[in-house]
């Protein structure tokens, strides 16, 4: 990548963490860190953290006037880039309607690019991490939500208003399980970290699981029946656990295969939170699908794992920001 001059800094902000990188004209990172989202006090004041984490890392990196010349945002769901207004964000109550990047560029002072962060984290993962040199690749987060990333010859797809992308509302299931988003039968209903856990915590409330191995684990975590919970709970042979898995590994195979007949990628990669958990129904999943993908399809298809951990959003809101920066 050619030196442009001056920096850019990237901002991902999910439902609970804001992590915001420093990167050269150059394509170098300079520096990152992370703050907490605190998505309950409203969009206004999620901005003005957003714009804070920016500032701080342009002080601590003794930057002047003008050093930094734009700022990229990955915003966790649905948005316009074009207009840079958020449209119903599932992890980020109250943004309906938000004017993101007009009220992030008053606030930085510079020219703000907007992207959703699981595309983002797709390009940031083929700009540094594990599809460097690969130019047809998708991305599929699992954390909190499901998300999703595609680059196709090399370009990050962003459709038409820029909300290409959304792997995790995908409907895999017409008239199923209840979504964050509203409706009915996305990926992310079964896959996404907090669909699993409204579900187990909903089974919970009938007698018939009060003296099962996820109702023990559950109280011993203090109430809450997370991923990691379930995922014990599975190993220890909880019927109710183990349910909820085989549901989570047959919709994400069905999700892998729709994206692979769609984009004909090399490569599948897998971030996010519930990457920990990868042996309990990431890598089946994996596996289901090679298995019911066409065989050309399955030609040179790899799958792998995220490398950049919670660096590749904010690198990947980075690299999109540099790649508009004028010249």
């Amino acid at each position: 990548m050619a030196d442009r001059g001056g920096y850019v800094a990237g901002i991902d902000v999910g439902g609970t963490k804001i992590r915001v990188a420093l990167v050269r004209g150059d394509g170098e990172r300079v520096a990152a860190r992370t703050w907490d989202t605190d998505a309950e006090r409203g969009p206004d004041a999620v901005i003005a953290a957003m714009a804070s984490g920016v500032q701080a890392l342009v002080r601590e990196a003794g930057l002047g006037p003008g050093d930094l010349r734009v700022v990229g945002a990955g915003v966790a769901g649905p948005l316009n880039t074009l207009t840079g207004v958020a449209s119903t964000l599932p992890n980020l109550p109250g943004w309906d309607g938000v004017p993101v990047r007009q009220r992030l560029e008053a606030a930085v002072g510079v020219p703000v690019v907007l992207g959703n962060d699981a595309n983002v984290a797709a390009l940031g993962e083929q700009r540094y991490g594990a599809g460097r040199g690969v130019d047809h690749m998708v991305m599929i987060t699992l954390g909190t939500g499901v998300g999703g990333g595609v680059i196709i010859d090399g370009r990050l797809l962003e459709g038409a208003v820029g909300a290409g992308g959304e792997i995790g509302h995908m409907v895999v299931s017409v008239g199923g399980a209840p979504c964050m988003c509203g409706r009915r039968g996305c990926l992310e209903a079964y896959a996404g970290g907090a669909s699993m856990q409204r579900t187990a915590a909903a089974a919970l409330t009938e007698p018939a699981l009060a003296g099962s191995a996820l109702a023990r684990l559950t109280a011993a975590a203090g109430g809450e029946p997370s991923p990691r919970v379930l995922a014990e709970a599975a190993d220890q042979g909880d019927p109710f656990a183990l349910d909820i898995f085989q549901q989570a590994t047959t919709h994400l195979a069905a999700g892998i295969v729709s994206v692979v007949h769609l984009f004909n990628p090399q490569l599948v990669l897998f971030g996010g939170g519930l990457v920990a958990l990868r042996s309990r129904f990431i890598d089946p999943a994996a596996e289901l699908a090679v298995r019911s993908v066409f065989p050309l399809h399955a030609q040179g298809l790899r799958f792998g794992y995220a490398e950049l951990g919670e660096d590749m959003g904010a690198l990947g809101a980075a690299a999109l920001a540099m790649d508009r920066m004028p010249r």
